[in-house]
C-alpha cells in the first residue's frame, strides 16, 4: 500500500516541472537565453521542405545547404522536415518547444514507469527540487532539455540489460538509435551504461541470457546507423544540394579538440569552432573547411591522436586537473553530495552484490555509470554549464537509488521482498 502512495506521489512531483516549461511553450516566452540562429535554422528547415527542397537542407530555392552547418544532430531538423512536408507550411516556436516538452514527460514519467516500485518514494525530492531543464537555458532549443534526454538514456539502458524477448530488445534497439539522432553523445552514453549494467549483472549471476537482449539490442543499433548513413548519403545526389561533404550526424573527434581548449595548453587551441577549425588547417597545412564535413572530422581524427602520440603527459594532467571542478562545480549538492554519493554508491553496491538476486544494483549501477560519463564529458569535451547540466540531474537521480537501495538492504523485514520486486 505504501508503494503504491509513493507511486502516486512521485507522478503528482513531476506535474510542478512539467507545467511550469507548458505554460513558457503555450505563451511562447521563455525567461532564459537561446541560440537563436539554431532556432531560425529548424524553421527554416521547415519552410524548405514544405517547398520541396532536399531533406534537412536550409537555403534555396536553386541551391540547398546542410542544416549541419548551424545543428549536427539532426533529430530535430528531420521532425521539422517532415511537419513541413506534411503540412505544407513551416513550423513555428511552439512546435518546437511542444518537442521538448515530450520528452521532458517521457522522461519525468518514465523514471516511474521503469524504476521499480521500491525507488518512488526517492524521485519525490528530485523532482520537486531538480528540473530536468535548464533552468539558465529556459528556451525552445535542443540544449535546454539535456537532463532529460540523460534521464532517457538511463532508462533504455535499464530496458535493454533486462531479460526482455527479442523482439522488445529490438524496439529498445530502435530507441536508442533515435535518441542518439537528437543528441548522439546520450546515444553512446546509453550504450555504455547498457553494457555496464550486463557486464555487472552476468558477473553476478553468470548466466548467459542474461546477455541476449543487450546483444540484441546493440545490434539493432548498429544496423539502423549503417541504414541511416546510407540513406542521408543519398541527400548529397541532390543536383539541388551545395554541401555534398556533410557528414549526416554529429562529428565526434572536433568537440575533443575543442575540449583540449578550455584550458591554456601548449598547442595554443581554443575551444570555439571557428578556431579549432583554423587549428586544424594549419596544423596539416591545409585550407581550412566547415567542421560539419567529413574532412574535417577526418583532420580532427589525425590531429587528436597526433596531440596524443606528442605529449600524453601533457594531456592526462590537463584532463586531471579538471575532474575536482566537474564535481565540485555541477555535483548536486556540491562537495557534500559527491561525498554521500560516493558512500551510497559504494554500500549499496557492496550489500546488493552480495545478494544472487542482484536486484537494487542494476540501477544503482546504471545511474552511477551515467554518471560517469557526464563527468567525462565535463572534463574532455564541454564544461559550460549548458552542457554540464545533465551532470546535476543524474548525479541526483543517482545519490536518491543509492540512498533508497541503502534503506531498503538495512531494513530486515522489507528487504526481502525490495530484492524480489526491484527488478
Amino acid at each position: 500500500m505504501l508503494l503504491r502512495v509513493a507511486t502516486a506521489l512521485a507522478c503528482l512531483a513531476a506535474l510542478p516541472q512539467l507545467l511550469t516549461y507548458a505554460g513558457y511553450v503555450r505563451r511562447g516566452d521563455y525567461p532564459g537565453s537561446a541560440y537563436q540562429p539554431r532556432l531560425d535554422a529548424m524553421i527554416e528547415v521547415s519552410r524548405t521542405a514544405s517547398a520541396g527542397g532536399p531533406l534537412a537542407a536550409m537555403g534555396g530555392p536553386w541551391q540547398f545547404r546542410g542544416v549541419e552547418r548551424i545543428q549536427g544532430d539532426l533529430g530535430v531538423p528531420i521532425v521539422a522536415d517532415l511537419l513541413g512536408r506534411a503540412r505544407g507550411r513551416p513550423i513555428g516556436l511552439r512546435t518546437l518547444g511542444t518537442l521538448n516538452l515530450v520528452f521532458l514527460a517521457a522522461a519525468l514519467f518514465g523514471l516511474v514507469a521503469v524504476l521499480p516500485a521500491p525507488y518512488h518514494a526517492g524521485l519525490i525530492p528530485v523532482f520537486l527540487l531538480v528540473p530536468l531543464y535548464s533552468q539558465a537555458y529556459v528556451s525552445a532549443d535542443i540544449p535546454t532539455i539535456h537532463g532529460a534526454f540523460s534521464v532517457l538514456a538511463l532508462l533504455l539502458a535499464l530496458l535493454a540489460a533486462r531479460s526482455v524477448p527479442p523482439w522488445a530488445a529490438a524496439l529498445v534497439g530502435l530507441a536508442i538509435f533515435v535518441l542518439q539522432r537528437f543528441r548522439a553523445v546520450y546515444g553512446l552514453y546509453c550504450i555504455a551504461t547498457m553494457l555496464a549494467i550486463s557486464a555487472w549483472t552476468f558477473w553476478r549471476r553468470r548466466e548467459r541470457r542474461l546477455l541476449i537482449a543487450p546483444a540484441v539490442a546493440l545490434a539493432t543499433v548498429i544496423a539502423l546507423g549503417v541504414a541511416w548513413n546510407v540513406g542521408i548519403g543519398r541527400r548529397a545526389q541532390d543536383e539541388r544540394f551545395a554541401d555534398k561533404d556533410a557528414l549526416g550526424t554529429h562529428n565526434a573527434f572536433e568537440p575533443l579538440v575543442s575540449g583540449v581548449g578550455w584550458t591554456p595548453n601548449e598547442w595554443g587551441i581554443e575551444p570555439w569552432d571557428p578556431r579549432v577549425g583554423q587549428f586544424l588547417a594549419d596544423r596539416l597545412g591545409l585550407p581550412p573547411v566547415g567542421i560539419y564535413t567529413r574532412e574535417s572530422e577526418r583532420r580532427a581524427r589525425v590531429v587528436y591522436t597526433s596531440l596524443w602520440r606528442e605529449a600524453p603527459g601533457h594531456l592526462v594532467r590537463l584532463y586531471l586537473a579538471r575532474v575536482p571542478g566537474a564535481f565540485r562545480d555541477q555535483f548536486v549538492m556540491g562537495r557534500l553530495g559527491v561525498g554521500l554519493w560516493v558512500l551510497a554508491t559504494g554500500i549499496a553496491l557492496v550489500r546488493g552484490g552480495k545478494r544472487r538476486e542482484t536486484a537494487c544494483s542494476p540501477v544503482v549501477v546504471g545511474a552511477a555509470t551515467m554518471v560517469l560519463c557526464l563527468v567525462a564529458q565535463s572534463v574532455a569535451i564541454d564544461p559550460r554549464p549548458l552542457y554540464a547540466y545533465a551532470l546535476r540531474v543524474l548525479s541526483a537521480l543517482s545519490l536518491s537509488v543509492s540512498l533508497t537501495s541503502v534503506y531498503w538492504t538495512v531494513m530486515p523485514a522489507a528487504s526481502a521482498s525490495f530484492f524480489r520486486s526491484s527488478y
